[in-house]
């Protein structure tokens, strides 16, 4: 029974892994002209849920700033798009390997600004104000 639930399992992923393919990928495995290949995958070597201290101090600078030009300087000290893109990763932003380092900025300055002024927008709106009126007619 346990090898069959380890069968059932390896079957998932090769589905799962086939499905994530384009067309022209699917193409290229049909005719023998690519393969699939295994990897092992490394676990990080930090603990799950610590963020080293510089990816703290970034996001407390991030949430400080009040526009989305202030956060595109904070996030212009980062050296590198990779950096960059581990940090989008613990901010739970997705990031594709074909993300520019621009693209990655903007999603992030999108999470955290965007997300900010779009509370202090919906905090800000007056809905006593609309149904007084629409009450009064």
């Amino acid at each position: 029974m346990k090898d069959k639930s380890k069968l059932t399992k390896l079957l998932h992923l090769v589905t799962a892994t086939i499905e994530s393919l384009d067309e022209d990928q699917i193409d290229q495995l049909a005719s023998g002209k690519a393969k699939l290949t295994f990897a092992s995958i490394a676990r990080a070597s930090e603990p799950s849920g610590v963020l080293p201290a510089d990816y703290v101090e970034i996001r407390e600078q991030l949430n400080q700033c009040k526009d989305r030009e202030g956060a595109r300087f904070v996030l212009s000290a980062m050296a590198t798009r990779d950096a960059l893109a581990a940090f989008a990763r613990t901010l739970k932003v997705h990031v594709v390997k074909h993300d520019r380092r621009e693209d990655i900025e903007a999603k992030i300055i999108e999470f955290v600004i965007g997300g900010k002024l779009r509370t202090e927008a919906i905090r800000s709106l007056n809905l006593k104000g609309s149904a007084a009126r629409s009450t009064g007619q």
